[in-house]
């Protein structure tokens, strides 16, 4: 089958190059998307601004290669790719929002760039909130396009018990709280009830001295420790990770794997700040539930809004605590969740292209 300039024939894909062809297997097609991209010639020429469509594939010998097609051309190939290779990453998501039914903050971290100039493959990092209720179209989605094989629950066993993740058949489920029961009786993020009722004072300080307070327990890092050795594990497919809201304790440890596998400081804070948008609409719903009740306060809606949504400041705390009890990243990666430099580029190795 022909797509512009390349087609596909008998599991291989097939280009010119110095009128030449060329083939790859389908099979060594790691990554593949489509890039947008302007027509500077077109423009000089006409006096206005074209767009080009490309198809990009990244190849298991860690070759990358440009096609210049129709979008729908590109589109019709990369199913095609997908259906002779279902193992294939697509797609060049950057940390956007994987469309689900029932919950609002699930993300794919494929796309985002490394200080090496190097991406995280899609569909094999996920980040999200409580997987409760999930609808059958929903269920059918993480096991199918993404394939799913595994999900780390970070919340706390009341919090697990009140709304338990729906089982996806064939996928691996590992409870590693981020919180000993004491913690979680006392922490902003344990329940909407619990929030309302705990929180006092500045929202702000309150919710940075929680997060220092996090990242100086030692059952916190541990649990930490032991959700980063499940990445270093072979698994065909997918580890999505949550908690309640997708937000705290899933964006700090989001946070650890991004600064991992080499992601700038700047796009660790952009992916973190994210999940307000994401959760807007919830925090939105809830606003107008609470004034419809009689009774309702300021600091009720000031602990409200904490509930979800998160400031930088935050995350800044996690950062500003590693460096106070380890004096450094790179000491807390080792000393801390038990990372040697040879663990660190296998995860690498793994995750990026």
């Amino acid at each position: 089958m022909k797509f512009g300039k390349v087609r596909i024939e008998n599991g291989s894909f097939i280009y010119l190059r110095h009128m030449m062809p060329n083939s790859i297997p389908c099979t060594d097609i790691l990554w593949a998307y489509i890039q947008r991209g302007d027509d500077l010639e077109g423009r000089a020429r006409f006096g206005r601004q074209l767009l080009q469509h490309y198809l990009v594939i990244h190849t298991r010998r860690g070759k990358r290669y440009r096609f210049e097609m129709k979008e729908e051309e590109a589109e019709n190939c990369i199913r095609l790719l997908r259906v002779l290779h279902p193992e294939m990453a697509y797609g060049f998501p950057e940390g956007g929002r994987v469309e689900l039914l029932q919950t609002s903050n699930t993300r794919d971290l494929g796309g985002l760039r490394t200080t090496d100039d190097r991406h995280i493959l899609p569909h094999r990092l996920l980040r999200s909130d409580a997987l409760y209720h999930l609808a059958g179209a929903d269920q059918k989605k993480l096991a199918e396009e993404y394939r799913l094989r595994r999900v780390v629950d970070f919340r706390a066993s009341v919090e697990v018990a009140r709304k338990p993740d729906t089982m996806i058949p064939g996928v691996e489920y590992y409870h590693i709280p981020l919180l000993d029961e004491e913690m979680a009786g006392v922490s902003p993020m344990s329940s909407m009830e619990q929030a309302m009722k705990s929180f006092s004072g500045d929202t702000s300080e309150r919710m940075e001295t929680f997060y220092e307070a996090m990242m100086s327990d030692q059952y916190t890092v541990k649990q930490l420790a032991r959700f980063v050795d499940l990445l270093l594990q072979p698994v065909d497919g997918a580890i999505l990770w949550h908690c309640s809201a997708g937000k705290d304790r899933t964006g700090i440890a989001t946070a650890l794997v991004l600064t991992i596998l080499g992601v700038p400081r700047r796009t660790i804070r952009e992916d973190y700040v994210r999940s307000n948008a994401f959760l807007e609409p919830d925090l939105q719903y809830m606003t107008r539930l609470m004034d419809s009740r009689p009774g309702s306060d300021e600091a009720e809606k000031e602990a409200l809004t904490a509930a979800f949504r998160v400031e930088e400041s935050y995350l800044n705390k996690v950062f500003y605590s590693i460096d106070r009890n380890y004096g450094s990243m790179q000491n807390f990666l080792r000393k801390g969740l038990y990372l040697s430099p040879k663990a660190i580029d296998r995860l690498r190795e793994k995750y990026l292209l």
